[in-house]
C-alpha cells in the first residue's frame, strides 16, 4: 500500500468530518464500506484512520465503532487539522491569522533580546555575513547565499543569547524528524533538558496550549511516548504510545511487512 494513498482517504475522511457527513460525535462506517466508498483496500481505510486518531480526530476503542472527536481535542499544530478548523468555523483564515499574530509577536521579542544583550563581536561577524550575503547576490549563487542563511546551530545560538526557543514542523509527515533536530541542538551545545523542551512545553507555550500540552503534569491531555533509550538518539524507538491516556497499537503496514518477511518464505 502506497503510503500516498492512505493520507488521501485521510484527507478525504477529514473533508467528510468538516462538511458534516460525519459530524463531532458521530460513529463512523465499517472499515468495509468506506473502502468501497473510497475504492481502497481495507488495509488502507486502516491506516488512514490511525494516521486521523494520532492527532485525535477519531478515537478508535476496540470492538467497537470509531467515534469523531470534538473539534476542541484535536491535535492543535497539526497543519492538516488547522485548515480543517478553520474550514469547519467558517473562516478558513482564521486560524493561520491568529498563528502569523503568535509568530510576529515572539519574533518581535526575539529581536529585542537580540539588539539589547550583542556585543562587539555579534556585531562584526554580522557584518562579515552580510558582506558574504552580497556578494553572493551580485554573482547569482543562490546555493552560496542560502547557506549562509542556514546553520545547523542557530537555535543554539539564540538560547545561548537568553532566548526562548521551540522547534516545529509544517509538514506532518516530517514531524519525526523533530527529535533529530533537537539533538542537533545537544551537539551544537544546548543543553539537554532544554533541547527537549524545545520541541515539547516551549512550542505548547508559543502556540497558547501549555496549559493542556507540552508536559506531564496533572490535569493536562495524557499524550505520552515512551522511548527505548534517550528520546534525542536516533536509535531509540517507540516502545508504548498513549494519546489522551489510551495505549494505541503500534501495528502499521510496514512493521506487518517486517513481520511476514522475517522469515522465507513469508507468512500470509
Amino acid at each position: 500500500m502506497a503510503e500516498g494513498r492512505a493520507d488521501s482517504v485521510a484527507d478525504a475522511l477529514l473533508q467528510l468530518v468538516t462538511d458534516g457527513t460525519f459530524p463531532p460525535g458521530s460513529t463512523l462506517p465499517s472499515e468495509a464500506e468506506l473502502a468501497e466508498r473510497f475504492q481502497v483496500s481495507r488495509l488502507t481505510v486502516r491506516e488512514a484512520i490511525r494516521s486521523l486518531a494520532s492527532t485525535n480526530v477519531i478515537g478508535v476503542q476496540q470492538g467497537r465503532s470509531s467515534v469523531v472527536r470534538p473539534v476542541e481535542a484535536w491535535s492543535p499544530l497539526d497543519p492538516r487539522l488547522l485548515k480543517a478548523r478553520g474550514r469547519a468555523s467558517g473562516d478558513s483564515l482564521r486560524l493561520p491569522k491568529r498563528l502569523l499574530e503568535a509568530r510576529r509577536t515572539v519574533e518581535v521579542g526575539i529581536a529585542e533580546l537580540a539588539a539589547t544583550r550583542r556585543t562587539d563581536e555579534h556585531i562584526s561577524r554580522m557584518a562579515t555575513f552580510v558582506d558574504q550575503m552580497r556578494q553572493a547576490h551580485q554573482l547569482t549563487d543562490v546555493p552560496r547565499f542560502d547557506a549562509l542563511n542556514a546553520r545547523l546551530d542557530n537555535a543554539t545560538l539564540l538560547w545561548k543569547a537568553g532566548v526562548k526557543v521551540g522547534v516545529a514542523q509544517q509538514d506532518a509527515a516530517l514531524f519525526r524528524d523533530l527529535r533529530q533536530a533537537a539533538g542537533n541542538e545537544v551537539r551544537n551545545g544546548m543543553s539537554w533538558d532544554d533541547a527537549l523542551r524545545s520541541i515539547t512545553l516551549s512550542t505548547a507555550e508559543a502556540a497558547g496550549v501549555a496549559d493542556r500540552y507540552g508536559s506531564l503534569e496533572v490535569g493536562k491531555v495524557a499524550n505520552v511516548v515512551v522511548w527505548s533509550g534517550d528520546p534525542l538518539e536516533f536509535s531509540s524507538r517507540v516502545t508504548h504510545l498513549f494519546i489522551r491516556g489510551k495505549e494505541i497499537p503500534l501495528t502499521s503496514r510496514q512493521t506487518e511487512l517486517l513481520d511476514r518477511y522475517r522469515t522465507l518464505p513469508p507468512r500470509y
